[in-house]
């Protein structure tokens, strides 16, 4: 149950995330999670950690081993799971409360990048504001 709890988690911080990039955030509602991730994966600048796009489709490949049950697949899950540690730069859990903090980790990791998007997006605004009242002039 664990990690299916992490990926819901998880997916709610990427929907977030593509949502405040989309030019069209009601467009995100009809995509499934794979696709938002991709576009989250796409949308992020090239000085931003990407990993975080990586290390949450390990934890989405390993919640849908679990949800759907599947036979002998627990060393598909641990795998997994490894990968998602080491998507993240941590290592792999001992305990649950490992796990939960390295959930975490990549949600705090994806709202930054929502965040660093915000505030990018206002600064340019803010730039393009001023430059068509005339109140900034380029200079040569």
């Amino acid at each position: 149950m664990r990690i299916i709890r992490a990926d819901m988690l998880v997916e709610r911080a990427t929907r977030s995330f593509a949502e405040s990039r989309a030019g069209n955030s009601k467009a995100i509602d009809e995509l499934r999670y794979g696709a938002i991730r991709q576009f989250a994966k796409a949308m992020t600048e090239p000085d931003e950690d990407a990993n975080v796009w990586v290390a949450a489709r390990h934890l989405n490949e390993a919640r849908n081993k679990v949800a759907h049950l599947l036979e002998n697949a627990a060393p598909e899950i641990e795998r997994n799971l490894v990968n998602f540690f080491k998507a993240i730069g941590v290592k792999p859990a001992q305990t649950p409360e490992d796990f939960e903090q390295a959930v975490m980790q990549l949600c705090q990791s994806i709202f930054t990048l929502k965040e660093n998007w915000v505030t990018r997006k206002k600064m340019y605004e803010s730039i393009v504001r001023d430059f068509e009242s005339g109140q900034l002039v380029w200079r040569k």
